[in-house]
């Protein structure tokens, strides 16, 4: 998610600034699956298991850009490399987490 100023900053270079139903600003960032799941570690670069990360947990995304050209207009697309848990909140609930990785 990003604040406003950030979403109108990242548009105005090229980034596809999507919106979500409450109006907040995100971008998509995509990775081949050839390189497999991203790395996901905490802040003291412990690789930690992705099932455990629950919804409300802070993280920072470290992504790759490239410029393209498309219809006369710079596109940043967005890869991502890695992720880094700032604050942990674990999962609880039950239910099936192995298909969503």
């Amino acid at each position: 998610l990003l604040s406003d100023a950030m979403a109108k900053d990242m548009k105005e270079i090229g980034f596809n600034i999507k919106k979500n139903k409450d109006g907040v600003s995100y971008i998509v960032c995509k990775r081949k699956q050839a390189l497999g799941r991203p790395p996901v570690n905490t802040t003291d670069d412990i690789p930690i298991d992705p099932k455990i990360v629950g919804n409300g947990s802070l993280c920072d995304v470290h992504v790759t850009t490239y410029k393209v050209m498309v219809g006369g207009k710079v596109h940043l697309p967005c890869y991502l490399d890695e992720v880094t848990i700032t604050e942990l909140i674990e999962y609880t609930g039950g239910g099936d987490r192995e298909s969503l990785f």
